[in-house]
């Protein structure tokens, strides 16, 4: 099939669910030019994203470095809890829809998961602040849903994440770590490069308007 006739079935099964056509385009995306194809086409480009790793042994050390002060306790769960996930979409601001379609993603994993919550101590007890989860598979850690409160933001709570999931995932053997990041959280770039991530490669989407 010529790759219009692969585009219009692909276009053609989403608009089956009421979906625009998405495609993520990268370093080894095929064909080469497919991107300015999409572009032709009328699709969009987003969520341009960078790839990152580093070594178990570096994303601790860096993070030590950094801990903040004591008020803060962080918890990693190898279970699914209600307390982590509502802490994420209150972070997040979810609709319903997206909230329970993150959440049938998230219970779908059946690897060993870390689900990592951090709290801060306050007159009023403690307040859940951010979140992270992180998933084993062989010597690699995944980090995803890496989430902070507005408030709580630029006080540590991140890198108390990356660091309690790093030794979580040390205990069972993992030798390395990788996540992805959008290149528009300005934020996390930093943060990230602060904890020895580099950058392996980026990619993004391209979508067609309905």
């Amino acid at each position: 099939a010529s790759l219009d006739e692969v585009l219009n079935e692909a276009e053609l099964f989403y608009a089956i669910y009421e979906m625009p056509a998405r495609f993520q385009v990268s370093p080894v995306v095929y064909p080469s030019d497919l991107d300015i194809v999409l572009a032709l086409r009328g699709y969009q480009r987003s969520a341009a994203t960078a790839v990152q790793m580093t070594s178990i042994n570096t994303l601790l050390d860096e993070t030590g470095r950094r801990l903040p002060e004591s008020s803060f306790n962080v918890d990693v769960s190898e279970k699914f809890s209600e307390p982590w996930f509502q802490t994420y979409n209150a972070i997040e601001q979810f609709g319903s829809r997206a909230a329970t379609v993150r959440r049938d993603i998230i219970q779908r994993i059946r690897v060993r998961t870390g689900y990592a919550l951090v709290r801060h101590q306050t007159a009023n007890g403690d307040e859940p602040v951010a979140v992270g989860l992180g998933v084993l598979d062989g010597s690699w850690l995944g980090i995803s849903c890496m989430a902070t409160h507005e408030h709580m933001r630029r006080r540590g709570a991140a890198t108390i994440v990356l660091n309690a999931l790093a030794g979580w995932a040390q205990e069972y053997g993992a030798l390395n770590v990788y996540l992805q990041v959008l290149l528009i959280n300005a934020a996390a770039l930093p943060l990230y490069n602060r904890s020895g991530f580099s950058t392996l490669y980026h990619y993004h989407y391209r979508e067609k308007q309905l």
